[in-house]
């Protein structure tokens, strides 16, 4: 059971900021763990009704993503999506 799960989402949130501030410490921006990573932060701040920081780092993830990995790309897409 995650955070998220047992509905303590200011402990995902943390844990997830904590997580995300790692990987752009040790991998370059546009790693796949960081995006992935910054993908759930996003949920999280969804999920708090933090709409804004959350609509921000997805605008983010998503323009990394195409970056890296191209428009159609199944990452990107589901970036898009979200």
């Amino acid at each position: 059971v995650s955070y998220r799960e047992a509905n303590r989402r200011a402990d995902a949130v943390r844990l997830l900021e904590g997580v995300v501030a790692a990987h752009r410490r040790v991998y370059p921006p546009d790693h796949p763990g960081t995006l992935l990573s910054s993908g759930n932060l996003a949920d999280c701040y969804d999920a708090q009704g933090r709409h804004e920081d959350a609509l921000r780092l997805r605008e983010e993830v998503a323009a990394a993503s195409e970056r890296v990995h191209g428009k159609d790309h199944r990452d990107t897409l589901r970036a898009l999506h979200n």
